[in-house]
């Protein structure tokens, strides 16, 4: 290598360095230039209004600092906001801005970073939106830049709909939204206290963009809370964002605690208690259908298919549903009682869900159905509640060798609430069905009957004052548990009919035992009351006390084949669980009426 070489050789690195030091000094001077055009308050006013615009909203402040170094900072104190329409606006102790120098030293603003600290922030959803999706998705021409890291430390979130009632707040509201560009994936993380709850949620959204320009993306969902624990993976997308599909799986302690932290308080049994839901979600236009659910309810598992929908303003739930076994002992364990506890009936009012709260249309198929001692198979129910109606329907079921129906159907009046209702059987064991009802069997026989009634009150006290109705039963081959008829008839003493009337072991067997009631006012009487047997035959009249739970019934007994002899007189008198039998001359009741055959 020559000497000339050399010497050429030795010369690049201080060209490169003194290159170098020219170019950091021009970098310097610009950056002080900048530096210095952005310090004054003129030029500080308008990085807050332009980091208002990227926002998308109108920002004021009553002061604004500036921190060049090591990161350029933005500390806009006690700023105020609002989007154009007034559906957004709030206060905030202050706005921390996090500017790229990049930008800066080219005179552009853009945001690597906004904290909002200490707001009050509220929502109004009666009021028309900006549109965010035009804004987001093409940031030049919707006039707004990007916000690639968004923070709120300790603010309150009001969210309301005046037009609805919705008013709902969140405090200690930690959040951050991260979303690095347009065509990046976002994700968000929250903690806040809702309801008393605290409360967690993050979110992933897999193309932000694709769902703003119409088409679907991939997302994850997880939210817990002392009350649920929820995780949703699908997809979001639609026209605006608004629809909805994946598989849901939630949680809860207390379905009754959820459903109120949600505002939808419909009607609920004494249970409803410890709930586990998985199903495929799918919504659309404010309308949630829930397929493919599994739902474990307290000790009750059921399948099918449900609906959420919100209609005048308030939430609409139906469904259809399936289950192995239903037991309604400890659904109604926390229904409003019918009795006191001395067993008088209930003088409390009956409190029926204020209209707009919600409502229920469900329809339940069980296989096997449990009240107590009752058990029902290939049960129909239907439970409905909407706007101060409840109805709840038994279309079919099957039991005791026959067929069961009935309806019960409890609105709101002036008066408290009306109560209507029809039961029929058909074909039933009438001593199975009534050992199950009442725990004794005092008949036995098959056949059937039905009971149509109405009643209008603001207690069970005053609908069992009120009730007016009809009933009818007709049994066959059957007796009469704690009566001996034919034994008394053949005594021939009426000395001695009380006891054997009130012999625990006495029987009556029958071929026929059939009755029609009227039911006004609270009192049943007995119309065509007729029993027929192989040793005694008996004319039924009288009455019975629903108020008073009391009877007042008149036999008129004789021997099979005896028609024209005159009969045994007696009565069934006093309370109906524990009557009385009275002979004719002592009976000091009202003169009840007698059917005939």
């Amino acid at each position: 290598m020559s000497e000339e070489d050399d010497t050429r050789t030795t010369r690049r690195p201080g060209r490169i360095w003194a290159i170098a030091l020219a170019v950091v000094m021009a970098l310097g001077l610009w950056a002080g230039l900048a530096v210095r055009q952005l310090t004054s308050p003129a030029a500080r006013e308008a990085l807050t209004r332009r980091i208002g615009e990227i926002a998308g909203l109108e920002l004021t402040a009553r002061r604004v600092g500036l921190r060049i170094v090591p990161t350029p900072r933005l500390r806009i104190e006690a700023p105020t906001f609002r989007d154009a329409n007034g559906g957004l606006s709030g206060r905030a102790d202050a706005i921390d801005a996090e500017l790229r120098w990049a930008d800066l030293l080219i005179g552009r603003v853009a945001l690597s970073a906004l904290v909002v600290r200490d707001a009050d922030i509220a929502v109004d959803l009666d009021r028309d939106a900006p549109d965010w999706r035009l804004r987001l998705a093409n940031p030049v021409s919707g006039g707004a830049g990007w916000i690639p890291a968004l923070s709120l430390v300790n603010a309150r979130l009001r969210v309301a709909r005046p037009s609805t009632g919705l008013d709902e707040r969140l405090d200690g509201l930690d959040a951050t939204l991260w979303w690095r560009s347009r065509h990046a994936p976002a994700s968000v993380a929250a903690e806040f206290r809702w309801r008393a709850e605290a409360t967690r949620v993050s979110a992933w959204l897999g193309a932000p963009a694709t769902v703003l320009a119409g088409g679907e993306s991939p997302m994850r969902v997880e939210l817990h809370a002392p009350s649920i624990d929820l995780e949703f993976g699908g997809h979001l997308g639609g026209e605006r964002g608004e629809s909805l599909a994946g598989r849901l799986s939630l949680a809860s302690p207390s379905l009754r605690r959820l459903l109120w932290l949600t505002t939808f308080d419909p009607p609920l049994p004494g249970a409803a208690e410890r709930l586990r839901l998985d199903c495929d979600v799918n919504l659309r236009a404010r309308a949630l259908s829930l397929s493919d659910t599994r739902i474990e309810l307290d000790e009750s598992d059921f399948d099918g298919v449900l609906s959420l929908r919100y209609e005048d303003g308030a939430p609409s739930l139906s469904g259809t549903l399936d289950t192995s076994r239903l037991d309604l002992a400890r659904w109604l364990s926390g229904a409003q009682p019918l009795f006191e506890p001395d067993g008088a009936w209930s003088q409390t009012a009956i409190d029926l869900p204020a209209a707009g709260r919600g409502s229920v249309d469900l329809r339940v198929s069980a296989e096997k159905l449990k009240w107590g001692a009752l058990s029902l198979a290939d049960t129909a129910l239907t439970i409905s509640v909407k706007r101060g109606r409840a109805e709840f329907a038994i279309s079919e079921a099957t039991g005791y060798g026959g067929d069961l129906r009935g309806r019960l159907t409890v609105t709101r009046s002036g008066a408290g609430v009306e109560a209507r209702g029809t039961a029929q059987v058909a074909r039933v064991d009438l001593g199975a069905l009534s050992e199950a009802l009442t725990g004794a069997r005092r008949v036995t026989g098959e056949g059937g009957g039905s009971l149509s009634f109405e009643a209008t009150g603001a207690t069970p006290a005053d609908l069992a004052g009120r009730l007016a109705g009809r009933a009818q039963f007709d049994l066959r081959n059957g007796e009469l548990r704690g009566l001996d008829l034919e034994q008394a008839l053949r005594r021939g003493a009426r000395a001695q009919l009380t006891g054997a009337l009130l012999a625990p072991a006495a029987r009556t067997g029958f071929d026929r035992l059939s009755a029609v009631l009227r039911i006004a006012a609270g009192a049943a009487r007995i119309e065509q009351g007729v029993l027929a047997g192989p040793g005694a035959t008996a004319d039924l009249g009288g009455a019975i006390s629903i108020p008073e739970r009391a009877l007042s019934i008149r036999v008129e007994a004789r021997q099979s084949g005896a028609r024209e002899t005159p009969p045994f007189v007696f009565y069934l008198a006093g309370p109906w669980a524990a009557p009385s039998v009275l002979a004719e001359p002592e009976f000091r009741g009202p003169p009840p009426a007698v059917g005939g055959r």
